[in-house]
């Protein structure tokens, strides 16, 4: 089994392990200050390197959970210039889109490429905020990601919420391509089961 891969644990949730290393690393702390123990002290510095440890695997192991978040990112970074044809370049071309649940019928790549083609139009983004994101590793070339959006687009009167589940799998070439996406609500509501 690969390091990564034993890794994997740690990276794709750092902060629940740093939190306990440092609280840990805290209460030990004042137990020998009250104590006058020393190798409490000791334990203590060493829960510290411990969570710097941590934060180390995180940044330096890749994991799904990350490659899925990159490939998202890069996927909004090209939505929001209006490069349509890069947007493009982050799905795979067997790729579907749902509606309210990964469950129901999905929209094919053609529907999908329609869909940003109106990016570049009528429904251009004026300006994007990414509010909540959360990335799993669900197999050792699959990852999804949950990210929630508020958008103002050249249509939209305001600001629009959206909620989107992204899967993200390694392709035999080793890149990273959404294969499925969900949209899962607009402005807190089901979205129209057509798309845009």
């Amino acid at each position: 089994m690969p390091v990564s891969e034993l890794l994997q644990p740690i990276a794709d949730r750092p902060w629940t392990w740093i939190t306990l290393l440092c609280a840990t690393g805290l209460v030990l702390a004042w137990m020998g200050v009250q104590a006058g123990r020393w190798r409490w002290l000791v334990a203590s510095a060493g829960c510290g390197v411990a969570a710097l440890g941590v934060a180390l695997i995180a940044r330096f192991v890749p994991t799904p959970a990350l490659m899925a978040t990159q490939c998202v990112r890069g996927l909004v970074a090209a939505a929001e210039a209006g490069d349509i044809a890069a947007a493009q370049g982050h799905f795979a071309p067997d790729a579907s889109w749902h509606m309210r649940s990964r469950e129901r019928p999905g929209i094919g790549r053609e529907r999908i490429d329609a869909a940003l083609d109106a990016l570049g139009s009528r429904h251009r983004i004026e300006s994007n905020e990414e509010v909540s994101l959360e990335a799993t590793t669900e197999a050792a070339d699959l990852g999804v990601v949950e990210v929630g959006f508020r958008t103002v687009t050249a249509s939209s009167y305001g600001m629009v919420p959206t909620r989107w589940r992204f899967e993200v799998r390694r392709a035999s070439d080793g890149s990273w391509l959404i294969e499925r996406v969900t949209w899962l609500t607009l402005a807190g509501r089901d979205p129209p089961d057509g798309g845009w």
